[in-house]
This record gives structure tokens, C-alpha cells and sequence, in this order.
């Protein structure tokens, strides 16, 4: 059959978390540096703890996504046998074709305080999803109610992080899963 595709995560979006939490180690240097100007001795001691505490955490993150930038991990693929889904909310990562009812790109709005904007997910409907969700935790439960509530389809897979072209990604997946049918 067709080859496998790996979709890895995007290494521009990596860049900007680092300058994001890098900014924000700045921002606690400069609290430190500057927490001597607070008038009581107790608020100078917090600042700094909070700072130390930022630094710290936000210097771990940097850290972290260096690695994740160095070597970016698979977060979808597209085999033979299915779709192996291991973005940051999959509720199952190894979905096969023959468990596949329909797949959709869905168009979700969001309402921000200033705009709205819209958001492209791939939506999966499986096969037997009441033997399935019977099954299940109460996790993987509430996670399936949710996405039928909110989306309409059982599974939800959202490709932002990822480096491809969604539209691409679904016509790839809409022609793969016809041509198992």
C-alpha cells in the first residue's frame, strides 16, 4: 500500500516557547535585581523567592524544548493499518481503519475578549463507540463526551503544533481511509 507519513512537531512554534520563557527569565532577573526598591523586607524576600522559583522552572522549560527542538518528536502518522496519533490530547493513539466510521475537518470558532477566530480540527467517528466507551475509564469517557458535545465527532485531532498543512493532512487521511473501504 501507500508509505507512511510522520508528521513531526513544528520547530517554529518550539522557537517561539523558548523566547517566550526566555523573556520571562528575563523578567525575573529583573525582578530580583530591582525587588530592593519594595518599601517592606517581607515583599523583597517574596519577590525574589518567586523570581528564584521562575527562574527555575522556565529555565527547565528552555531546556526541555532545546531538546524537543534538537530532536522533534512524531506527533502524527499516517500507516497502512491507521492512524497513530500522539498529540498532547489523543485519547487513543493507535486508531485502524477498520474502526473508523467517517473523518471530517471541522471549522471551530473561538471567542476571545477582542475577536474571534477559527480553529481547524480533523474529526474522527469510530465504529462501535458504545462497546468502546463501555469499556473505557471514566477519563477516556468524559474526553469522548466532550468532543461529541463540543465538536460533534468522537475523536478530535488538532494539528497546531504540528509542521504540516492540515488541509493536506486530511485529504491524505480522507483518501487513505477510502481507499481501505
Amino acid at each position: 500500500m501507500d508509505e507512511n507519513i510522520t508528521i513531526l512537531q513544528s520547530k517554529k512554534k518550539l522557537l517561539y516557547l523558548i523566547t517566550y520563557n526566555a523573556i520571562l527569565i528575563v523578567i525575573s532577573i529583573l525582578m530580583i535585581i530591582f525587588s530592593n526598591l519594595l518599601p517592606v523586607k517581607f515583599l523583597v524576600i517574596l519577590a525574589r523567592i518567586f523570581a528564584g522559583v521562575f527562574i527555575f522552572v522556565f529555565g527547565y522549560n528552555i531546556i526541555s524544548l532545546v531538546l524537543q527542538l534538537k530532536n522533534p518528536k512524531e506527533i502524527f502518522s499516517i500507516t497502512s493499518d491507521g492512524i497513530i496519533d500522539n498529540t498532547n490530547f489523543a485519547i487513543f493513539n493507535n486508531i485502524k481503519w477498520d474502526e473508523i466510521k467517517s473523518i471530517d475537518i471541522i471549522n471551530k470558532e473561538f471567542n476571545t475578549k477582542n475577536e474571534i477566530y477559527t480553529k481547524k480540527f480533523i474529526g474522527i467517528d469510530l465504529n462501535n463507540i458504545d462497546d468502546i466507551i463501555s469499556i473505557s475509564d471514566d477519563f477516556i469517557k468524559e474526553r469522548i463526551n466532550n468532543n461529541i458535545k463540543n465538536f460533534g465527532k468522537h475523536i478530535i485531532i488538532d494539528l497546531g503544533n504540528a509542521d504540516c498543512d492540515i488541509d493536506k493532512v486530511y485529504n491524505v487521511l480522507k483518501d487513505r481511509f477510502e481507499s481501505f473501504k
